[in-house]
């Protein structure tokens, strides 16, 4: 079987969205009061991906895009990523430099 490079034109547009992430301390712990003062705030993360969407609802990235079939218009994805917009900070997409002779 011999490996293709994916065309250009159908490449998905990769990026690197930083949002505030929710978190809870543990149901099995007791936490004391002082506790709320130290995780009273979103978890700034940072996730990388294939952008599938970006609306206003929220952004969704992908791990893998699979080419349904071994067709390019066809695609499936795997680990699939939903991060609502109110928790979005930034979302910045990736430009790689272009190979030299193209």
């Amino acid at each position: 079987m011999s490996v293709q490079a994916v065309p250009e034109e159908t490449l998905m547009q990769l990026v690197v969205v930083t949002w505030l992430d929710a978190h809870t301390i543990g149901n099995d712990e007791i936490a004391e009061s002082e506790a709320v003062g130290k995780t009273h705030f979103g978890w700034p993360t940072h996730t990388v991906g294939w952008l599938v969407k970006s609306d206003d609802d929220g952004v969704t990235l992908t791990t893998d895009v699979i080419s349904a079939k071994g067709e390019e218009t066809e695609r499936c994805f795997r680990g699939l990523h939903f991060i609502p917009r109110g928790m979005v900070q930034a979302e910045h997409k990736f430009n790689p430099p272009k190979r030299k002779g193209r």
